[in-house]
């Protein structure tokens, strides 16, 4: 399993990007990586929502949780892979045609629970605990399959 995750980092340049709040957050979990030289922290220069956009024009596509960056890249037609937990990405995604979506597994889901509602199942925090249960192998066909390698 480890092996099939690693396979979308080094296939790909890979960038994380976010507020710059989450700069140092995000530099520590790159640090960790195995080959931290193939991720770039966006977050640092991401001084507002336009400079998502402006990195988002310039790449091949990206994939992200429920969130404005899948619609920012489904909306400038670039392939895209959404994660959905709470709510159904059928709902969300299925009118881009170069998009695509992983609905996470659970009992529960989909609640319809996001935003500022706070998940009834988080044991920590309003974190939904979705996103721990994601298919791993499913994510990764799905990126092979918007971003193939040449």
């Amino acid at each position: 399993r480890r092996q099939r995750q690693m396979c979308i980092r080094d296939s790909y340049n890979v960038v994380i990007t976010d507020t710059p709040r989450f700069s140092s957050t995000i530099s520590n979990l790159i640090k960790d990586l195995k080959e931290p030289e193939k991720v770039l922290n966006f977050t640092k220069v991401s001084k507002s929502l336009d400079y998502t956009i402006a990195l988002c024009s310039l790449s091949m596509g990206g994939f992200s949780t429920d969130s404005a960056l899948v619609h920012i890249m489904a909306s400038l037609d670039l392939p895209v892979v959404g994660i959905y937990g709470p709510f159904p990405g059928h709902i969300r995604l299925s009118t881009y045609p170069k998009a695509k979506w992983i609905d996470i597994e659970r009992e529960c889901a989909p609640c319809f629970l996001h935003g500022h509602k706070p998940c009834p199942q988080a044991k920590y925090g309003p974190n939904s605990p979705c996103y721990n249960n994601i298919n791993l192998d499913k994510f990764t066909d799905l990126v092979k399959q918007s971003f193939p390698v040449s």
